[in-house]
């Protein structure tokens, strides 16, 4: 078949939603309510060897000691331990939405009692990558308290803080 001779080739499109409700469980819950009503991170400190989990879970992956009720505040200052720049299209966490560029992601390291603390990947507020550092401090921005869901969505980006 010649190049003439070939047919028009058309996309298929199918738009596939992958939202979908599950019980974040009892822990989780009291953390994203926390987030919610507060605009406060909630984390949990294992008794046996005192690492701090954010999210919270019931047994620590380090000791593997059920973590009980030990409830800390954390934040909402932190500290960047690392970050990443997604330079491809790729589908917004927050939205669903199809971006083609995104703010940069750093690993937090949330401020927590004692010098402990809990990491958590979000976004920077940051766009200069001649700005953001390892070890750059940081503070969390919440959504308006009447916009916020009780979702980590709530936290809309972290800006640089100096201290």
């Amino acid at each position: 078949m010649t190049e003439e001779q070939q047919p028009e080739v058309l996309p298929i499109i199918a738009g596939v939603d992958f939202r979908f409700k599950y019980p974040a469980g009892v822990y989780m819950s009291k953390c994203l309510h926390e987030l919610k009503e507060n605009a406060k991170f909630l984390g949990i400190q294992c008794p046996k060897c005192k690492a701090i989990w954010w999210p919270p879970q019931v047994v620590c992956s380090y000791c593997h000691a059920e973590t009980g009720t030990n409830w800390v505040e954390l934040g909402p200052r932190g500290t960047v331990v690392n970050w990443v720049v997604v330079h491809i299209p790729s589908i917004d966490p927050r939205t669903g939405e199809l971006k083609t560029s995104q703010p940069p992601a750093a690993v937090i390291r949330l401020d927590g009692p004692e010098g402990g603390g809990a990491n958590w990947l979000h976004f920077l507020e940051e766009t200069d990558l001649e700005k953001i550092k390892k070890g750059m401090r940081v503070e969390a921005v919440f959504k308006p308290k009447e916009e916020r869901e009780g979702q980590a969505s709530d936290v809309l980006f972290f800006r640089t803080v100096e201290e």
